[in-house]
């Protein structure tokens, strides 16, 4: 991905509830990876344990290097409220945002309702 479009997702979809993609390899997820977004170098550190049974007894912690360019996508989970903020930040109308989330998640889980076909809540 190009910088810009980097920084714009990662704005708009908040830096603490990303999934991001590199070079079909790599998975970071910023809930659990420390991610450092160097957007003057246009690069991506996360530093996190080192997995590799050879090595990591002595050195514990890896730290890697993406260069932004190296990143396919970035998936973001939200609950409804947040998912409607982002959705509104990225151009769509309350209307179109609120028949989306009625569309992919009828079930409110936070409070144990459901939504009937006439989109209004139902206990």
């Amino acid at each position: 991905m190009e910088a810009k479009q980097v920084i714009r997702i990662r704005d708009t979809y908040g830096k603490d509830n990303l999934k991001v993609v590199c070079d079909n390899v790599y998975y970071f997820n910023t809930r659990v990876d420390n991610i450092i977004w160097d957007d003057a170098n246009e690069m991506l550190y996360a530093v996190r344990g080192n997995e590799d049974y050879h090595s990591n007894d002595t050195r514990p912690i890896k730290i890697e290097a993406v260069p932004y360019e190296q990143i396919q996508y970035m998936n973001c989970t939200n609950n409804r409220a947040d998912a409607k903020k982002i959705m509104l930040a990225l151009g769509y109308t309350a209307e179109q945002a609120d028949k989306i989330i009625l569309k992919v998640a009828p079930i409110d889980i936070e409070r144990g309702m459901m939504y009937d076909n006439k989109n209004t809540f139902q206990p």
